[in-house]
């Protein structure tokens, strides 16, 4: 909900600066109130365009449906928007675009994209009630625990509104109603928090709290943000819970996993680790070019990066997705 209101107050902000510079002849034909559902429409046909740090309105691409799991992926190139497919699309399949953060329990993405798009999702993973949502990952309490990387994960299908509806994916049990009530009670108390203030190594030592809920995966990417520089040892722990994460929700040449695996590369540079910054590099490489044009610069980048690690500069190309 916190990106919800914040969205909506810079709407009312950009309405009213917009009002402020209006010529007084022109108020007469259009109120406050009209100017601001005018912004509103703007920004939610609108897409991100990095190079410029803008937004762009392109009269076909917002003939496209939003995906939680979509099948196209976009890039700017000068002024042109540039589609490509980032999964096999058969004839009559409409084509797609994610409008949300990747990750995000099937609840919320339902709540934001009503909220923010005024538009009720039909993809296949929200109409589907037996889909598991994978977002949403706790601890077993049954399976004994190892690590983090080992133990058993539960995560709900659906909504997961009962304990029923949950199950471990090591073991197969439901969880006990008072360790369902657990999840839940943890859930409700932390999702609204700003991740920068999430106390992420106790609620992982708890062991309630899997480092793949998505909760955990919004505190680890700031994380990795703040620690870039000062602790890369640390941010590659981070990195690869995030890319685990990501494993089980998204497809494995995503764009967005491509990003995460170029960082990779960079926090291996930083800890003195040549050969696995090299590595991480050519896989960013190879993921890029499977949704990336002839002409993308990010594949450029991507293959100079995998060609010359070594001379890589490392910088913070951090993979933000603030729509």
């Amino acid at each position: 909900m916190v990106e919800i209101i914040v969205q909506k107050k810079k709407d009312v902000l950009v309405a009213e600066k917009l009002y402020s510079i209006l010529p007084n002849t022109h108020k007469s034909y259009i109120t406050k109130e009209k100017l601001q559902l005018l912004v509103r429409i703007c920004l939610i046909n609108a897409l991100p365009v990095p190079h410029i740090s803008g937004l762009g309105l392109y009269p076909i691409v917002v003939l496209l449906d939003h995906g939680c799991k979509e099948n196209c992926h976009y890039e700017c190139v000068g002024e042109r928007l540039i589609l490509t497919a980032i999964t096999p699309i058969v004839k009559d399949q409409g084509l797609t675009l994610n409008f949300l953060k990747s990750y995000l329990p099937k609840a919320r993405r339902q709540q934001e994209i009503k909220a923010l798009y005024q538009y009720s999702c039909n993809c296949d993973l929200c109409l589907s009630v037996d889909a598991k949502d994978e977002t949403r990952a706790f601890v077993c309490k049954k399976c004994p625990y190892t690590s983090e990387d080992d133990c058993g994960i539960v995560c709900p299908k659906g909504l997961g509104n009962n304990a029923t509806d949950w199950s471990c994916q090591k073991c197969g049990e439901a969880p006990k109603n008072d360790i369902f009530n657990e999840y839940i009670k943890l859930e409700e108390s932390t999702k609204d928090s700003d991740p920068v203030t999430l106390k992420v190594n106790d609620l992982i030592k708890g062991k309630i709290f899997h480092p793949y809920h998505y909760i955990i995966y919004r505190a680890l990417e700031q994380r990795v943000n703040l620690l870039f520089n000062v602790r890369p040892a640390s941010c590659e722990k981070f990195l690869s819970w995030i890319l685990a994460a990501n494993a089980r929700v998204l497809i494995p040449n995503h764009p967005e996993r491509a990003n995460f695996v170029d960082l990779l590369g960079q926090v291996r540079r930083l800890n003195g680790d040549g050969k696995g910054a090299a590595k991480a590099y050519d896989s960013a490489a190879i993921m890029t070019e499977k949704f990336s044009s002839k002409n993308s610069p990010q594949l450029a980048l991507a293959r100079q990066r995998a060609v010359n690690p070594e001379k890589v500069e490392v910088t913070l190309w951090y993979p933000i997705k603030d729509l």
